[in-house]
């Protein structure tokens, strides 16, 4: 797989990290969309083939002949010696990208670059300044980055995670601040934090970054907060919280809300740095901590395992906190996702009691963005589309910062028939936070494939290779098809049918439990289009290769 470390092996020694795949895909979309390349269907596949390529590791093949071949579709007995085809639209690429960086994407914070000579581009950022006055100086924005658990292998849990998303919540209350986040690391969790690269990609001014230790009686965490522009560390401090006290709702509340007084207040301390510029209870047990942890790891990985094992602790913790709103949506949404995959004996009992968990959070709190969530969940299982679109909206207009509220809001648009407006949504979601898992780029995949962009729907799939997720080769397979890249898309569906023996067979075989978040009508068409072109091909994918 790519190596972002040596990426630009310059950059290193100077302090500079390269970009990580999910920031070179976001420049990459930008560049393919851009007016200089919209209109160069060439030029696109070549600088979509070459990147892909890279960023799965295969640098060392990408050769004249191999571009040719696979991104110009040129045929087995092609001879760089007497034809020029390859070098020539390397040529025109590099004009066009030369025109796309001194105009539209002059302030592209990361650059693509194919260099002379070479057929494997490199990614860095860009030396420019960042542009004066983009960012609100009265409402400063501060990346969240996710903590990093460093703590011994085997006493690792979502601890973490858990701490810098309430971060993330207690920080968004106060409205003088813009926050984004969290933000997720991809270097590893004992590299230091680059702080000047997440400030440039999300525009931010300021970068919190934290990191959880433990001893046999006390969790530490550390914060740091960082100057976007300099990476110069601002402040930082250590928090300490009793093991044994870190049980429930309470006592995490307790600990982040002494961390988000510190940093967001009014004489916090990113105020304190505007300013300076700008002026020369009951321990309520176990089972909430195991639930909400549970929690999180469902919606890491979305497997039926963690489904269960979720549903499970969070009806437990209810009877520890029964009014506990955010548990109640939890429960809600984990359940109503059981019912909708048809992953209990009983699905109209699962739905019924995500609707009952629903409505008993939002007379608590009527302003609880995911128990709207849960109904419009509840709405789709029932064929009342109209009302899940009004949960869905409803859900994002209480809370527009909430990226993974607003992919799953997405998601329920496009499933009761609002393509475009769930796409959009789901477009807004990656902006807000590129690094979220890479299913979250499967419907705009097929958005791009739809269109006939299959240079951008290859991008979007980039990103998405989960050993057990068959979307991934799967509308991989139907890019590369699209682009004439026959061979490379033969191996991809090859390894969708490894998953997915009966992919093929039949629309009911389509239409499987692993394909079911997706809308009928778009599986039906996408498996049309991988039967057309496995027809004009007259041969089996695995005579492909």
């Amino acid at each position: 797989m790519y190596n972002s470390d040596a990426a630009d092996g310059g950059r290193e020694a100077a302090g500079e990290y390269a970009p990580t795949p999910v920031a070179v895909i976001a420049a990459l979309k930008r560049l393919l969309d851009s007016e200089e390349l919209r209109s160069s269907v060439r030029s696109r596949d070549f600088l979509a083939y070459v990147v892909s390529e890279t960023l799965a590791g295969r640098a060392d093949r990408l050769k004249e002949r191999t571009v040719a071949r696979y991104a110009l579709g040129r045929g087995g007995d092609f001879d760089p010696r007497t034809n020029p085809t390859a070098r020539v639209q390397a040529i025109r690429l590099r004009a066009a990208m030369a025109r796309y960086y001194a105009g539209q994407g002059s302030e592209e914070p990361l650059v693509i670059e194919l260099p002379k000579g070479s057929y494997v581009p490199r990614f860095f950022y860009s030396e420019r300044p960042r542009a004066v006055g983009r960012a609100e100086p009265l409402r400063p924005g501060v990346a969240v980055a996710q903590f990093a658990d460093l703590r011994a292998e085997g006493h690792r849990d979502q601890a973490s995670v858990a701490l810098s998303d309430s971060l993330v919540r207690s920080l968004s209350a106060f409205p003088d601040l813009r926050i984004i986040g969290p933000v997720v690391a991809e270097r590893g969790v004992a590299a230091p934090v680059d702080a000047p690269a997440i400030a440039r990609e999300f525009d931010v001014e300021y970068v919190l970054a934290g990191s959880v230790r433990s001893t046999v009686d006390t969790l530490r965490l550390t914060i740091r907060v960082y100057d976007g522009a300099s990476g110069r560390v601002l402040w930082s401090e250590h928090f300490d919280q009793d093991q044994a006290g870190l049980h429930g709702f309470r006592d995490e509340d307790r600990l982040v809300t002494r961390i988000a007084a510190t940093v967001g207040d009014v004489r916090g301390v990113v105020r304190r740095e505007v300013e300076r510029h700008q002026v020369g209870e009951d321990d309520p047990g176990t089972e909430v901590r195991a639930a909400v942890l549970a929690f999180y790891r469902f919606a890491d990985s979305g497997s039926r395992r963690d489904t269960e094992t979720a549903a499970s602790r969070l009806l437990t913790a209810l009877e520890v906190e029964p009014r506990n709103v955010v548990l109640l949506s939890m429960a809600g949404w984990v359940h109503c996702l059981q019912g909708i995959m048809h992953w209990t004996p009983d699905p109209d009992e699962s739905i019924a009691l995500a609707e009952r968990l629903a409505g008993n959070a939002l007379m608590l709190d009527p302003a609880s963005a995911q128990a709207h969530q849960v109904l419009a969940g509840v709405a789709l299982y029932r064929g009342l589309d109209e009302q899940c679109r009004h949960h869905a909206l409803r859900t994002v207009q209480l809370n527009p910062a909430n990226a993974s509220l607003l992919y799953t809001s997405g998601v329920l648009l496009l499933r009761t028939g609002d393509w475009d407006g769930g796409i959009e949504m789901i477009r807004e979601a990656n902006r807000l936070n590129p690094y979220h898992p890479g299913y979250n780029h499967v419907f705009l995949g097929m958005d791009r494939l739809f269109a006939g962009d299959n240079a951008g729907a290859l991008a979007e799939m980039s990103l998405l290779h989960q050993p057990d997720d068959v979307w991934g080769p799967l509308l991989r397979a139907l890019a590369l098809a699209g682009l004439g890249m026959d061979e490379p898309a033969a191996r991809e569906l090859d390894t969708a049918l490894a998953m997915e023996p009966g992919l093929l067979d039949n629309d009911a075989a389509f239409i499987t439990d692993s394909l079911l978040d997706a809308p009928e009508e778009a599986r039906v068409q996408l498996r049309r289009r991988l039967l057309d072109w496995t027809r004009s091909r007259a041969v089996s994918p695995a005579q492909a290769d």
